[in-house]
C-alpha cells in the first residue's frame, strides 16, 4: 500500500521498489542456492519443524524446489539477517566480499535502507529516536541524511533526494551482482555476468 507521503516522494517511492526487487532477489537466490546445496553441508533447512507446521502441504515436496524456495521467503519474512545467514553459509566467501573498501558492510547497509523503506511506506516517513540510537554511528549518519522537513508534517521525515536514491540503487545492484557472483563462483558455475 502506498501513502500520501510516498507519492509525494517519488525518489523515495522508487527506493521502496529498488528495495523490494532486491530484496525478492535475494530470496530467490537463496531459495534455489539451498535447494542445489540440499545434499551438501549448508543446504540444511534450519528449523524445519516449525516451517513445515506453518506450510503443511509443503511437508509432501521436501527436496523440491517449491520447497526450498517457500522456505527462504518464510526466512526473508521474518529477517532479511537470516537470509544473509544462509547465503553467508552457502558461500564462505560472500562476507568478506560485501565489506566495502570503508568497511562498510552491505548487507547491513541493505538492512539499513530496508528499514528505510519501511518507514517510508508504513510510517509515512517518520523516523522513531530510539530506533535511530540503536543504529551503528555510520549507519545512524546514513538514515539522517534523508530526514527534512516536508510541506505535510512539522517534524522531518524521511524524504530520499535524488543523488540519494542513485547512490542507493547502484549499492543494491552491487550488492546483488556480489552475491550472484560468489554462489555462482561456490556452486563450480562460471560467472556468465560482469558488470563493465
Amino acid at each position: 500500500a502506498v501513502n500520501l507521503h510516498t507519492l509525494l516522494s517519488l525518489h523515495g517511492l522508487v527506493m521502496c521498489l529498488a528495495v523490494e526487487s532486491v530484496r525478492e532477489y535475494l530470496t530467490r537466490v537463496a531459495g534455489k542456492a539451498l535447494w542445489r546445496s540440499r545434499d551438501k553441508r549448508g543446504g540444511q533447512v534450519e528449523d524445519q519443524r516449525f516451517f513445515e507446521t506453518a506450510h503443511a502441504a509443503l511437508r509432501k515436496k521436501r527436496g523440491t524446489t517449491p520447497y526450498y524456495m517457500k522456505y527462504a521467503d518464510w526466512r526473508g519474512r521474518q529477517s532479511m539477517k537470516r537470509i544473509f545467514t544462509i547465503l553467508y553459509r552457502l558461500a564462505p566467501q560472500l562476507r568478506s566480499e560485501l565489506r566495502t573498501a570503508n568497511g562498510i558492510d552491505a548487507a547491513q547497509r541493505f538492512m539499513t535502507v530496508q528499514c528505510v523503506r519501511n518507514a517510508i511506506i508504513h510510517q509515512r516517513g517518520a523516523v522513531e529516536g530510539e530506533w535511530l540510537l540503536g543504529l551503528q554511528k555510520h549507519e545512524r549518519r546514513f538514515v539522517e541524511s534523508f530526514l527534512q522537513r516536508t510541506p505535510l508534517h512539522k517534524e522531518k521525515r524521511l524524504v530520499p533526494n535524488e543523488e540519494q536514491v542513485q547512490a542507493a540503487v547502484i549499492q543494491l545492484c552491487a550488492l546483488s551482482n556480489v552475491v550472484y557472483r560468489e554462489l555462482s563462483l561456490a556452486h563450480g558455475m562460471s560467472v556468465e555476468y560482469t558488470p563493465g
